[in-house]
């Protein structure tokens, strides 16, 4: 598989978006280190981000997007991940509700035209609750009632969980006939509130309540095989998302390092250790290339054929275990300063081992690329 060097226009507006986020939003994700933005204050950040084509760049042009590819997308998502994960983890999700809104069958054109412009624009957030019907059913019931479906049930650790004005939101019903409905907080309602263990970064995750929420039949947008295989697709993009949130991790680690080692003393240089202190500086270099190609590969097949579930898992999996490897040896390399709780690194590693256990564990992707090269069980 050839991944194509980038192109001049390309580099272009990846340039002009990383010096958008310099000046405009890094000041602001600094200034939120270890706490969570404020809806109005994502608001305000998603609604820039939004000016340079996150988060629908590769939604057609007739939908309101930009019409570019996957990969090019990717490469606006990877600078948008070294300067927050918290906001990337919001446009990322986002842009998978954009995703799911623009491939609606004209049936359902209705819920592309309520909720599409306003997603593109930065001006509503999505979330979704989506247990994987590979590792066990849903936490969410529903039951039919005429027009409408009744929902019951709850999710933990839903991204965007806090802020999300609509959720996509996975059903069983007692005859384990999976659905997926477009939920509404105002017009349905729901409950959030923070999981009861805390937060694991300072993303705005949050646990879901559906207490007999009626939501009208037409909200309804998968169901039956074609709605699991359309599942899988989303999920498919999402996984190779989170490979790129890792691939923006390392960059942040590798960068720090760097900073770390030129400011090192001229005596320190000459000490018998230095050597091994650039040696990690290329592993971290090769780490991030080698990850970073993995998902464009998966992007790749996607903008060619559909997707491909092997790799997929291959480039989630590889993505997020070389950015636990990178950020513990970008701790290395500054000690105890780097092991600080509330440092900049200590952070990254934190962040970089919820990366490897989100939407399927290290060992799950494994799983399903070992029954992939067997023959044997059913792909994610």
């Amino acid at each position: 598989m050839n991944v194509a060097s980038p192109t001049e226009d390309q580099r272009f507006v990846v340039e002009s978006f990383r010096q958008f986020l310099a000046s405009e939003i890094e000041p602001i994700a600094r200034g939120y280190r270890g706490r969570p933005i404020p809806k109005e204050r994502m608001l305000d950040i998603t609604q820039a981000i939004a000016e340079f084509g996150l988060p629908g760049a590769s939604v057609a042009k007739a939908l309101g997007g930009l019409g570019l590819s996957l990969t090019t997308e990717a490469m606006l998502f990877e600078e948008l991940s070294v300067i927050s994960l918290d906001i990337a983890w919001c446009v990322i999700t986002n842009r998978a509700a954009a995703m799911v809104l623009a491939e609606l069958p004209a049936t359902q054109v209705h819920l592309r035209d309520r909720y599409l412009a306003d997603i593109l624009a930065g001006r509503v957030f999505a979330g979704f609750c989506l247990s994987n019907p590979d590792l066990g059913g849903s936490l969410v019931a529903v039951e039919q009632e005429g027009d409408s479906v009744v929902l019951c049930g709850e999710e933990s650790w839903v991204a965007n969980g806090h802020f999300a004005d609509l959720l996509v939101v996975a059903a069983d019903s007692a005859q384990n006939a999976r659905m997926h409905v477009i939920v509404d907080r105002k017009d349905h309602g729901y409950v959030s509130r923070k999981p009861g263990r805390g937060e694991l970064t300072g993303q705005p995750a949050a646990q879901i309540a559906f207490s007999g929420v009626r939501v009208l039949a037409v909200n309804c947008i998968w169901a039956g095989e074609a709605g699991l295989r359309s599942a899988h697709r989303l999920r498919a993009k999402m996984h190779t998302d989170i490979g790129l949130l890792a691939v923006g991790l390392m960059r942040a680690a590798l960068d720090a390092s760097i900073t770390h080692v030129r400011q090192l003393r001229p005596a320190d240089r000459s000490l018998p250790g230095h050597h091994q202190l650039t040696a990690r500086l290329a592993e971290m270099a090769t780490a991030i290339d080698a990850a970073r190609l993995m998902c464009f590969q998966a992007l790749s097949l996607m903008d060619a054929s559909g997707w491909n579930a092997v790799a997929v898992s291959m480039a989630k999996w590889l993505s997020c275990d070389l950015a636990v490897k990178v950020c513990r040896d970008a701790l290395q390399l500054q000690g105890s300063e780097g092991a600080a709780r509330g440092s900049e690194i200590e952070r990254l590693v934190r962040e970089a081992m919820v990366l490897s256990i989100s939407a399927g564990s290290t060992d799950c992707h494994k799983q399903w690329i070992a029954d992939a090269v067997l023959g044997t069980g059913a792909q994610p």
